[in-house]
């Protein structure tokens, strides 16, 4: 079977791109390919415990990640240096995240088939 791999580089609000990737990421896992996880850049805010999308009047994503299990997507990685960037830490996350130094990813990517990058 292909291993697929999604990239999640955008900010959790402010365009669709978000709710659009996580749609995508959950059609794969429906047709049986459940996709491994890579946050980065202003990827990693989707993953913030605290976030309040109803001050924006937005629908917040956090219901949506934590479901993602259930979808038999497990391998959930977060560049350490984007939490770094944006003074966020692990413990701050809704998920327990593998970590990688960004040098490491495209290293980590080779084993992927299929790469999505949003």
């Amino acid at each position: 079977m292909k291993k697929f791999a999604g990239i999640i580089s955008s900010a959790p609000y402010g365009t669709r791109t978000a709710k659009s990737a996580l749609d995508v990421i959950m059609a794969c896992a429906a047709f049986d390919h459940p996709p491994d996880l890579f946050f980065a850049d202003d990827g990693v805010l989707q993953l913030i415990k605290t976030q309040q999308a109803a001050l924006i009047a937005q629908k917040n994503i956090a219901s949506v990640l934590k479901s993602l299990p259930l979808f038999e997507i497990n391998n959930i990685y977060v560049c350490n240096k984007s939490l770094a960037e944006r003074n966020i830490t692990v413990d701050n996350l809704i998920l327990t995240p593998y970590c990688f130094a960004q040098q490491e990813l495209p290293g980590l990517l080779k084993h992927y088939a299929v790469i999505l990058t949003f």
